[in-house]
């Protein structure tokens, strides 16, 4: 059903949340409102899954910083720390919100490139098949 199927959707959305607050903050920090962005442009945002994401992510949040530091507070201090420490390395002058974000130029080799490009062209020409 629609509504099994929204859940589901909601609960794996918490956990790639989830991922990408651990793997880097900043980037989870921007995929939220993209995700919440593409969810409403395709008319499928609800309150449930909205609901389900955000306990998902909340939940596995706890549940990551019981297990590697006993608590939240202690989980966040350390993260402070290592968000200091990451201003030590980069110098103060290089700090601010500004700098949380980098793009990079993406180089890739012209064998990668048209690979690619196959693999875009194959992918669009099995949807269309497939409809």
């Amino acid at each position: 059903s629609f509504e099994r199927q929204s859940t589901v959707g909601g609960g794996l959305i918490g956990v790639g949340g989830w991922i990408a607050f651990m793997g880097k903050p900043t980037s989870a920090a921007l995929l939220a409102p993209v995700v919440v962005l593409q969810l409403a442009l395709s008319g499928k945002l609800g309150f449930r899954q909205i609901l389900v994401s955000v306990a998902t992510a909340a939940g596995l949040l706890l549940g990551t910083a019981f297990m590697i530091d006993g608590g939240v507070m202690a989980f966040v201090e350390r993260n402070v720390r290592g968000l200091e420490n990451g201003s030590v390395l980069v110098g103060t002058q290089a700090m601010g919100i500004s700098h949380l974000f980098r793009l990079e130029p993406l180089v890739l080799s012209v064998q990668t490139l048209m690979t690619m490009s196959l693999l875009a062209i194959l992918t669009a020409a099995a949807i269309l098949l497939g409809r």
